[in-house]
């Protein structure tokens, strides 16, 4: 019944008005069929059927049209005195009715639902569901709408925000609806139960609501990949135990950066370039050692603390957001009572952006050559942290953003970054200068199947002989042009992932390639795959001999 709703409501509203009218109109036709006429040259006669409901119906109606088969009698237009006064009203209250239901809350509210079911049931592509319409998923609804891979669906309990959803005009159009996504039946109105749902997001700063949708979800679909931010230590665990997959911690992911800028300033700079900033050569992100001033005490100053005890680095840590909020001192005394002015470093790292570009104003008075890291909550202040100057801004949102996007559209660059860890710096020196040589400071990223679909050209001649990643990128124009692109990782089939594979490593069927290049060498490599001719010159340095050709040579030869 859930799928006609809005249809039984609109039967239970107008059942009394439609039965009024039925009976009205039946008691009109029967007398006028009962009351007995005359006729042109005055003989009796009795109204047809027809002849009845024609004339109620536009009586009724009140339109009045006039057109009888006969002048009527006085019995015939006292009947028609009563039919009027019976039918005309019950057309009214009928009328009121249907107006009151139109606007009626929860008849809106169901045939919003109805069309947005039925939205989703059209859907025949892969797609994705969204829990919430902010500032992190509009970052990750720009990047989905760019790359075209998956279809959107969003949910969201404020019909303001859908509203504004809506007149973004995002195509392909994105169904959306304003319920709560933590209900079951609203999850599965969404299609979260569809084969074509690949994943569902759910990234709410509160860690409650994330672990309904997440055990709801995973009720309508085990197999779905689920998504979820994580704002405490708690709610990881409790996401992890009921078998989210992917589970976001982005103070982690901060305390991760600012250890890369301590020890590995190009892993640093990879890590940037992936989460969508330039690869800086020329600006190298490395911090050096001395006092840093951490101004958080939430989890975010818990994870940097952690890092900068595990490298043996001093730092004081200002509850400034505790004080601004207490209002019982200024920015100036709480840090120069922290010694901000023999300080390395400041992180302005509290949930409240104000506060946060407080204090990078007056530390950079206090210490002008101070580096400064910043944390930016939301996106709406990047130009103000830009124009302070701070060494290093910290975009929460887009951080969350990037992550959870590429956990569903590009996994491999997820499996890239976090394995960084274990490279040291030499090696990404390496990668850094290799990019910036064949390609440019933002290389594009692109995964690829080597299967039918994405290298269909390539997968025949895989079952003949071997092919390395120098085959396929090396000398491909015969005059020893090197294609603009690398790979930086190689997922085998048996689950092997390896860094930066080396120019012999082998190519297999059901490999996965993550490479990075211009986007004209990218399409190029994409031709390679799956255009016979051009991989056959790629690989034997010699154009493909038209069969027709080649069966004209084999009989000259014979």
């Amino acid at each position: 019944m859930r799928e006609n709703e809005a249809f039984w409501i609109v039967i239970r509203r107008l059942r009394v008005p439609i039965l009024l009218i039925i009976v009205t109109y039946a008691i009109s036709i029967v007398m006028l069929t009962l009351i007995p006429g005359k006729d042109s040259n005055g003989h009796t006669y009795y109204m047809t059927f027809f002849d009845a409901f024609y004339i109620v119906s536009y009586t009724a109606n009140t339109i009045g049209y006039g057109e009888i088969p006969y002048t009527l009698t006085y019995p015939q237009r006292l009947v028609t005195l009563v039919m009027i006064y019976l039918t005309v009203p019950a057309w009214f209250y009928a009328i009121g009715t249907i107006v009151a239901l139109i606007n009626d809350k929860a008849f809106k509210k169901e045939l919003k639902k109805m069309i947005f079911r039925r939205k989703i049931a059209h859907i025949q592509t892969d797609f994705v569901v969204i829990c919430g319409y902010n500032s992190i998923s509009r970052i990750m609804i720009n990047k989905f709408q760019k790359d075209g891979r998956y279809r959107l669906v969003v949910v969201d309990k404020q019909e303001e925000k859908i509203e504004e959803l809506k007149l973004e005009g995002y195509y392909p159009v994105i169904p959306a609806i304003a319920a709560d996504a933590t209900m079951t039946d609203v999850l599965s109105d969404a299609g979260v139960g569809m084969k074509n749902c690949k994943a569902l997001f759910t990234l709410f700063e509160d860690d409650d609501l994330n672990l309904k949708v997440a055990v709801k979800a995973k009720i309508l679909n085990q197999n779905i990949n689920i998504i979820a931010e994580s704002t405490f230590s708690a709610g990881l665990q409790n996401l992890t135990d009921v078998g989210v997959e992917h589970v976001i911690d982005p103070y982690r992911q901060v305390a991760v950066r600012i250890e890369y800028m301590l020890n590995t300033p190009h892993l640093y700079a990879i890590l940037n370039w992936l989460g969508g900033g330039n690869l800086n050569l020329t600006k190298k992100a490395s911090l050096t050692r001395g006092k840093y001033i951490i101004c958080s005490r939430g989890r975010l100053g818990k994870a940097i603390k952690e890092v900068l005890s595990a490298n043996g680095i001093e730092y004081e840590i200002v509850d400034i957001l505790k004080e601004a909020k207490a209002k019982t001192g200024g920015d100036r005394d709480l840090l120069i009572k922290a010694g901000i002015e023999n300080a390395e470093c400041l992180i302005a790292g509290t949930p409240d952006d104000a506060v946060n570009l407080s204090v990078v104003l007056t530390a950079r008075k206090l210490n002008p050559n101070i580096i400064i890291m910043a944390r930016e909550n939301k996106m709406e202040e990047n130009s103000v942290f830009a124009a302070l100057r701070a060494n290093f801004v910290f975009i929460m949102d887009k951080i969350i953003a990037v992550r959870a996007y590429n956990l569903a559209a590009k996994p491999m660059v997820v499996t890239f970054a976090d394995r960084l860890i274990h490279k040291n710096d030499e090696w990404g020196k390496h990668i850094v200068e290799r990019l910036t040589e064949i390609v440019n400071k933002k290389p594009q990223l692109k995964e690829i199947y080597i299967n039918d679909e994405e290298a269909h050209a390539l997968l025949p001649l895989l079952g003949q002989r071997e092919v390395t990643y120098k085959d396929l990128v090396a000398n491909v124009d015969g005059n020893g042009r090197e294609l603009e692109l690398l790979v930086l990782g190689l997922q085998k089939q048996h689950g092997e992932f390896i860094m930066a594979p080396s120019f012999s490593s082998k190519f297999e069927v059901g490999d996965k390639l993550l490479i990075a290049g211009t986007d004209d060498a990218i399409w190029e490599f994409e031709t390679i795959l799956n255009n016979v001719n051009k991989l056959h010159f790629v690989i034997h340095k010699e154009e493909k001999m038209n069969w027709i050709i080649e069966k004209i040579i084999m009989r000259s030869k014979k």
